[in-house]
């Protein structure tokens, strides 16, 4: 972990900042790098905060350098540190340094992408279904949330808003993209595959004397790609065998 944590540059980042930080670990042996996830990997285990021990509530939350809160549990009685949790993760050892705390845990640190996020950091060579996907959000003005800061000349509450998005479409089926603790498996098609979909299908409609219009088509795509069970990549590569 700390290796990859230089790689991608949160060792500089911490001394042009010059705050108080919160770092953690974990044994090369046990880390678990998301594939091209390196980044964003790196920063879910680097907080702002000079976090000791003793500090730590249960219950608590911490926000990471890539955006993404972490829960705490904190059972520990006399210093036993190992029962101290980050997202379920518990404490091996905790170092005390000059501008902050380092962390080891049994396994490196968990903050999950929802699919949404997933989605929105495709490239180009995804944009169909990219498309597919996003034109179906939603942006709502979160009332409730947000803080009235006066009153405009029409008599109107002025507030400092607070958006929230959704997407309406997949939680009818209730299949809520943006939340990360989801079991869920997603494929993810490229343009040129979906473009060889759709053609495939046009060929076969028309041996019928079928049309069907390509909005129609991208929807026979789009919704085979989202799965409500978790499947490893083993259960999607096999074949299926009929008796």
């Amino acid at each position: 972990t700390a290796a990859l944590l230089e790689l991608a540059g949160v060792y500089n980042a911490m001394d042009s900042l010059q705050s108080l930080y919160t770092v953690f670990v974990a044994n090369d042996e046990v880390v678990e790098i998301p594939e091209g996830d390196d980044d964003y990997f790196a920063k879910g285990h680097v907080t702002t905060a000079q976090l000791s021990p003793s500090s730590l509530t249960d219950g608590q939350k911490i926000v990471m350098w890539n955006k993404k809160y972490v829960n705490i549990s904190n059972l520990s009685t006399d210093g036993d540190y190992s029962q101290i949790t980050f997202n379920g993760n518990n404490v091996k050892k905790v170092i005390k340094t000059a501008n902050g705390y380092i962390y080891e845990l049994a396994e490196s640190m968990n903050t999950p992408r929802s699919l949404i996020e997933v989605i929105e950091n495709l490239g180009d060579d995804y944009s169909i279904f990219k498309e597919m996907v996003l034109s179906r959000n939603v942006t709502e003005f979160d009332k409730k949330n947000s803080t009235p800061k006066g009153v405009d000349a029409s008599g109107n509450t002025i507030y400092d808003s607070i958006f929230i998005r959704r997407n309406p479409y997949f939680e009818e089926k209730s299949f809520d993209l943006f939340k990360e603790d989801m079991a869920a498996t997603m494929l993810i098609p490229s343009d040129e595959l979906i473009q060889k979909a759709m053609d495939d299908a046009r060929a076969r409609l028309e041996t019928f004397n079928w049309q069907r219009p390509d909005s129609i088509l991208e929807n026979w795509c789009f919704q085979t790609a989202f799965f409500d069970e978790r499947y490893e990549r083993q259960a999607m590569e096999d074949p299926i065998v009929y008796d």
